[in-house]
């Protein structure tokens, strides 16, 4: 016996792509954030909350974080060495991978790594520097 046609469910919503523009876009902020700020963060975090998200942001006011989207991440700040966007920012490539973030700020590097060390409840760990002066460096796993 053939199925009834009747009993199909139909979608009325519609949804957007993100699209092109919204990569072009978070590609633009990153460039400007490497422009705007002499330190470049990697970090990364487990099951981060909304509520902390919040505390980390009111904590840096004059600072930038981003989370998601890696690999647009990766391609603003260059992925090669010939397609970088300033000196050795396409070291952090291989480390945009997973749960990860980037953290633009005027900050001292002490008062940063302090920072995060003494909030260990918020499960974010810090895996590379790098300041406007080209200056690279990959931390340990645990920061002391």
């Amino acid at each position: 016996m053939p199925k009834s046609k009747r009993n199909k469910v139909v979608s009325l919503t519609t949804t957007r792509k993100k699209g092109v523009e919204l990569k072009k876009n978070i590609v633009e902020e990153v460039r400007k954030c490497v422009e705007q700020y002499t330190s470049l963060y990697v970090f990364s975090y487990i099951d981060l909350e909304t509520n902390k998200i919040h505390e980390m942001r009111e904590a840096w006011p004059k600072s930038r974080f981003i989370f998601g989207k890696n690999r647009i991440i990766a391609v603003a700040l260059g992925r090669t060495k010939e397609d970088e966007f300033k000196k050795n920012l396409h070291k952090f490539d291989p480390l945009l991978v997973g749960q990860k973030g980037v953290f633009f700020t005027d900050e001292p590097r002490e008062k940063v790594i302090e920072w995060f060390n003494n909030h260990e409840d918020y499960e974010v760990k810090i895996h590379a520097v790098w300041n406007n002066d080209g200056k690279f460096e990959k931390l340990q796993k645990n920061i002391s």
